[in-house]
């Protein structure tokens, strides 16, 4: 059976889930991360693209089908030391005592104009995370979501919206979930007051998992622990799941994109920025769907000091009821504020 696995800032023509299968998993050491959380702000461009990546490559089935638009698509993920400790849980403080705690947040938003109906898509994550000297460890989380789903056989199309929320706390053992989500016509008017809620607990050890609202700054952690084609294995709590999934992530090689264009501190630069390709998806073996690419900054090549940046990341697009391609998002970074 396929499930949904929810990666930050995915939204896409038919939402921000990426279909794969997956393997609930317990792990028992705790994480190691080579990067820091510190003050930073950092904003990406976001444009459609048929081929940008090969396996991701638009189908020919959908050229008469769907005719669709992406415009103004932004991302911006922003990190903070805060002082508010409310919504975590009194033994996780426990564990912390007087250590900082950090704020992730993301927000992404993108105009899709499909068939002639258009729709702002967005999704939002908070999170609320333990330093690198611990594990990175979550300690709160929640994610909102509204997107057009679309659903094809390759001959007739169905579209509909969807309006996701969810809310995770952690203890030391265990995590409390809670989601809400609802569908909705394309023509009718959005009310969530009546949406299903689902609860859910599960158990896990502090230290060995990551909440999937900060999948792509983890791996900025972890871009120099892993050698070239080879992989290493994190666990996921997400929203999507109900048990802590386990994530393959391999090393793809090095790579320099030439005279790569980004403000720093409102100041325009232009280098050759050395990058990490990593790709990552579900670690099943039976159906662990398409890895997902992101770029991580590898060196120091000029003005531009190594602070492991996320470059460049890809989301292919989906079309539930297919398994054609519809090519990809892909996200590039703008701007540097630190």
């Amino acid at each position: 059976m396929k499930k949904k696995f929810i990666a930050t800032a995915a939204a896409t023509v038919v939402g921000i889930s990426a279909l794969l299968g997956g393997c609930s998993c317990t792990a028992k050491d705790p994480l190691s991360f080579s990067v820091s959380p510190e003050n930073e702000t950092l904003t990406y461009t976001v444009q459609y693209s048929e081929d940008y990546i090969e396996s991701y490559k638009k189908d020919a089935v959908w050229n008469d089908l769907l005719d669709f638009k992406y415009e103004n698509g932004t991302y911006v993920s922003s990190c903070k030391k805060v002082l508010d400790r409310t919504v975590i849980n009194s033994d996780i403080k426990g564990l912390l005592n007087d250590k900082d705690i950090y704020e992730l947040k993301t927000d992404f938003s993108i105009d899709l104009t499909f068939n002639g109906y258009h729709h702002v898509e967005t999704i939002s994550t908070l999170a609320y995370i333990a330093p690198s000297g611990m594990s990175l460890a979550p300690l709160y989380s929640k994610e909102s979501a509204e997107y057009l789903m679309i659903s094809s056989d390759e001959k007739n199309v169905q579209t509909s919206i969807v309006k996701s929320e969810s809310e995770i706390f952690y203890n030391e053992n265990n995590y409390s979930k809670t989601k809400k989500y609802k569908v909705f016509k394309t023509d009718e008017e959005i009310n969530f007051d009546d949406a299903e809620s689902e609860e859910y607990n599960g158990n896990y050890t502090f230290r060995t998992a990551i909440d999937n609202a900060e999948l792509y700054f983890s791996l900025r952690g972890l871009v120099s622990s892993i050698k070239e084609k080879s992989s290493t294995n994190i666990n996921v709590i997400s929203p999507a799941y109900n048990e802590p999934q386990s994530v393959k992530i391999t090393h793809n090689g090095n790579s320099t994109e030439k005279e790569f264009k980004v403000k720093y501190n409102g100041v325009e630069i232009k280098e050759d920025i050395a990058y990490t390709n990593l790709a990552f998806q579900l670690s099943s073996t039976n159906s662990a769907g398409r890895p997902q690419y992101v770029s991580i900054q590898s060196g120091k090549t000029g003005e531009l000091a190594n602070l492991n940046l996320p470059i460049k990341f890809a989301k292919p697009l989906y079309v539930y009821g297919s398994v054609k391609n519809l090519g990809c998002l892909v996200f590039t970074l703008s701007e540097i504020e630190r």
